[in-house]
This record gives structure tokens, sequence and C-alpha cells, in this order.
């Protein structure tokens, strides 16, 4: 908003804002990119805290216009949708690595999807002032994304910084694909986490695979995967008898079920962040017992979220 009015007032003053106003068209489409189906920013590394109408607004101001970027190369961000189902994935470098600030974010590989008007699955943090909560928020375990012995997919404190490959966003057969790896684990355990996202057109089933591949690295014996899916407060989730989850929207008629494979799955609470709101919410866990990984070289957990539960 700030570089808005500045364009503003650069041309009443009949200054040059050519420069200025590519710098908001290519920073207006990367918020673009990060909107949901409601208006909102996703939360990725302590953002989304704005006001949906101030988005809106500003990007009007702004004259931003055209289809959102699917790929951001620089912020890493990704975003896949069909019909009313969209995806965003952080498939970038912890902040620290591309500024050389404090991390703000360790959600590597995280994502957030949305249905139409109705977010599902989210990242609970926004940005906070007390340190404590901030580090709290910014944590692997407060994104939807897959953890490793309670540990954070990067530690600034030790230099585990994880590294980005093999990014690929596209078609694919009957759906479109996203792809990403890092290395975050190599350094601690010797696993590389390969996260694989397919929506099928139409955006009623989104399936999902991650996979830890041991490198022969060095390190910890890994014992325990946690992949979270944190969910909007609006979703309640419940176990059913096959071992899968069903998800009811407050308000919507239509659920979701998930199932796993190559994991346990259990529901816990979790906590949300709205406009500075705390809200209590539940989130899915799938709990993989990964002791053998370095005999065994490889282990797969595959899961999917499928409408109509």
């Amino acid at each position: 908003r700030q570089l808005v009015e500045l364009r503003i007032a650069a041309s009443a003053a009949g200054v040059d804002s050519t420069l200025l106003g590519d710098m908001i068209t290519r920073m207006g489409a990367l918020i673009r990119m990060w909107r949901h189906g409601d208006g909102r920013l996703a939360h990725f590394n302590g953002g989304g805290g704005i006001n949906a109408a101030h988005v809106e607004e500003t990007l009007l101001r702004a004259g931003v216009r055209g289809k959102p970027l699917q790929q951001a190369p620089y912020s890493g961000f990704l975003r896949i949708g069909s019909g009313r189902t969209l995806v965003i994935m952080d498939a970038g470098e912890p902040a620290a690595i591309r500024d050389g600030q404090d991390v703000t974010g360790l959600g590597t590989l995280g994502f957030e999807m949305s249905v139409g008007q109705t977010q599902l699955i989210v990242n609970p943090g926004q940005m906070m002032t007390d340190p404590t909560m901030r580090r709290i928020m910014a944590s692997t375990a407060a994104h939807s994304t897959l953890g490793l012995d309670n540990q954070n997919s990067s530690s600034p404190r030790t230099g585990r910084m994880a590294s980005i490959s093999g990014v690929e966003v596209g078609e694919a057969d009957g759906g479109i694909l996203a792809v990403a790896t890092h290395d975050g684990f190599d350094a601690s355990h010797g696993l590389l986490h390969h996260r694989k996202l397919y929506l099928k057109t139409g955006g009623a089933n989104l399936r999902g695979a991650d996979i830890l591949e041991y490198t022969g690295a060095p390190g910890e014996i890994p014992q325990l995967a946690l992949i979270r899916f944190h969910l909007h407060p609006r979703v309640t989730a419940a176990m059913l008898a096959n071992g899968s989850v069903l998800m009811k929207i407050r308000g919507s008629k239509t659920g979701w079920t998930m199932k796993a494979s190559g994991a346990v799955p259990e529901i816990d609470n979790s906590v949300y962040f709205e406009d500075g709101v705390r809200q209590a919410c539940q989130q899915i866990i799938l709990k993989a017992v990964i002791t053998d990984i370095r005999t065994i070289g490889t282990h797969e957990v595959r899961w999917a979220f499928t409408r109509g539960g």
C-alpha cells in the first residue's frame, strides 16, 4: 500500500514512476498468488495477517490484473488449482538463506488448501510480537508439512539450513502436479524429503506423497516422521473405523475424507490465528516409524483428500 501511495505522489509531482510501477506489478502478482478464494492471504512464515478487504483495495489501486503466478522462482512458492480447489505450497529456502535475516519460517514444503470461500488445510501462525510465540509459530510443527523427531527442517543455531532442489510444477495426466525436495534433514539424519502434490482435474481429489530417502550421510538414527495437516477452525475431523478421517465443514453439506498409507493417522488439537485472534482447531498427524530406513533406503507415505465424505 505504501508503494502505491508513493507512486501516486510521484506522478502528482511529475516524477517518472515507471520503475516503481514495475515493482508494484511484480509484487502484486505475488500477492495474487498467495490469495485464497476468500480473499485472505495464505499463512506462511508468519504472514497472512492482512484483512482481505485491504488486500483487494490495494490490488485494485495498484492496477494488478491477470492470472496469478503458478511459480515464483525467487520466493519459491507454487500454486496449483482446478475447479474451486486451490493449493499453495512453500518450495523456497528459509529466509535466513535468502536475506541474512533471522529465520521467519521453517515450514519448508508446507502447503495450504482451500475450496472456494472455505479454507481446509492451513498453517496456524501469524507474525507475533512475543519472541517465544514467534519462534513457536515459525517452527516446522506449526506448518502443514513433514517433521522428523520433533526437530525443525532447518536449524539456524547449528547452521543446518534446508536447500531446495527438483522443483517442478505443471500439467500431469488428468490433473496438475507440484514436486520439490529439501535436504534440511541430511546433515542431522542423512535424509532427503521429497514431496509430491497432485490435484485432479475438477479439484475433488488432492493426492500427496512424502518420501524420505537415506543419503548415506552420518547423523542421528531417525525414529519418527510426523506429517501434519492443520485444519481451519471451521473444519471438524473425526476418525472412522476403517482408519480414514472424515472432515466436516461448518455450514456446508459437503465433507472430505482423508486416507493414508505408510503411516498411522491421529487427530490432535491445534491453534489458529486470524486477525490477531487465537482460535482452537484440530490437526491430522500421520505418524511413521522409520527406524529401519538406513536398511531399506526409503520410506514413502501416501495420502489423499477426497471431496464427498
